[in-house]
């Protein structure tokens, strides 16, 4: 535990919010039985998200809360903006539509004090109610492949000059994880919901179709960086890259799509061997994945 008495610092973006807040309240009203900092960073886009959520702070009358403003445009500028602030030996990303199990976290904490980097299980909930859970089990790396989501990974204070998020509004998060080399770390697993992810809902940039093609520069950012990693690092680089490749294909738009095909296409021109065997084997692990984890 820091000097300060906190234990764990949590950044969390906010953009667009008004009216929204349900969950973030819920949550922060068990806030005050831990140890934490909260931090916020309002990316300023409208007139009542920030009013509400001081309204909600103040109401609640929670201690060792910050709330930060600025234009930022993407989530990842505004992390990067919240890192300079937080206090305590871990740190770690939230948004602020979902549910973090404060209580699970911190046993986690508690348990592997040694750890330079710990992951937790984690469930979604759809708009119609339905909530899966994603315990981990034996393939952990299969397991962080599956979900790669920032949000129910926890890091060491030491590690907060390395993780820089590009500004993009589409797998930002799985940059800053691939780039960081995650495999160099001390890693524990924890097999506790640290975290209820929700999808499908109205407003969040993975329904945005104009945030979406931010998937392109995703993966010309990943390309550039799949020959800094070695052995586990750079096939879960490669996994990571592949899995951006395939989401656009699957739901971007026609022009994502194409955009998709012809950087494939190029990426392989000249004939490069090397390039070709790594995403043909990052192709085939994802699809393995997402066989062993989608249809249970």
């Amino acid at each position: 535990m820091g000097s300060n008495g906190l234990l764990l610092s949590a950044i969390i973006p906010v953009s667009r919010m008004s009216g929204k807040f349900g969950n973030l309240s819920m949550w922060l009203k068990e806030a005050s039985k831990f140890p934490i900092k909260i931090i916020f960073v309002h990316d300023v886009q409208d007139d009542l998200t920030g009013v509400e959520l001081r309204n909600l702070v103040l109401g609640i009358d929670l201690e060792n809360v910050l709330i930060l403003e600025g234009r930022f445009g993407n989530p990842g500028e505004a992390r990067n903006f919240g890192i300079s602030s937080i206090e305590g030996t871990w740190f770690t990303f939230w948004d602020s539509d979902d549910l973090p199990n404060l209580e699970n976290i911190f046993l986690c904490l508690e348990r592997f004090p040694a750890a330079e980097i710990l992951i937790g299980s984690f469930e979604t909930e759809n708009d119609a109610g339905e909530v899966n859970t994603f315990k981990i089990e034996e393939n952990l790396v299969d397991h962080l492949l599956r979900n790669p989501g920032i949000w129910r990974i926890v890091f060491k204070a030491e590690l907060q000059e390395k993780i820089v998020f590009p500004n993009l509004r589409m797998a930002e998060d799985q940059i800053a994880i691939s780039n960081i080399g995650i495999f160099n770390y001390e890693l524990k697993f924890c097999d506790t919901i640290f975290y209820r992810y929700f999808t499908n809902f109205p407003g969040q940039l993975t329904s945005n179709k104009e945030a979406l093609n931010d998937l392109f520069k995703a993966v010309k950012v990943s390309e550039l960086s799949l020959k800094n990693h070695s052995r586990i690092n750079s096939s879960f680089a490669y996994g990571l890259y592949a899995k951006q490749l395939l989401t656009g294909l699957k739901i971007g738009s026609t022009k994502l799509k194409l955009q998709m095909i012809i950087h494939i296409a190029f990426s392989i021109f000249p004939f490069k061997i090397s390039y070709l065997r790594e995403v043909t084997k990052a192709f085939i692990w994802n699809f393995r994945v997402w066989m062993v984890y989608e249809k249970k």
